[in-house]
């Protein structure tokens, strides 16, 4: 019964640890850095996160050169909305994806909009 309860107590433990690891408010952020943001999940699952590019912190608002939640649409120059609580830095490999399909969006966008 110890046992079982201690084993409990710790999945809490690691659990509220790597929640507070990833919070947002105690995270410190790269300029032109890639993170994924989720607003429920610590871990930030790549498939179901918000994805961005950091350019600035101002009070308590965060700023994105560049935001993707389907890699598939872009928005330049956009604040991360509110609901966000949890943030990781992308791995290499989502980087290099997250940047081939930005660059692959700006190409397909009419000239005018660029």
């Amino acid at each position: 019964m110890q046992k079982e309860y201690f084993l409990k107590w710790l999945d809490w433990l690691s659990r509220r640890r790597l929640r507070k690891k990833f919070l947002i408010r105690c995270f410190s952020f790269e300029i032109g850095e890639t993170y994924l943001f989720h607003p429920t999940d610590p871990t930030c699952d790549s498939r179901h996160a918000l994805w961005g590019v950091f350019q600035k912190k101002v009070g308590g608002t965060i700023w994105l050169e560049s935001s993707s939640a389907d890699l598939r649409h872009f928005q330049l120059w956009c604040r991360l909305p509110e609901e966000y609580r949890y943030c990781r830095r992308s791995t290499r490999e989502e980087l290099r994806d997250y940047t081939a399909c930005s660059v692959f969006w700006s190409m397909e966008r009419p000239m005018d909009e660029h």
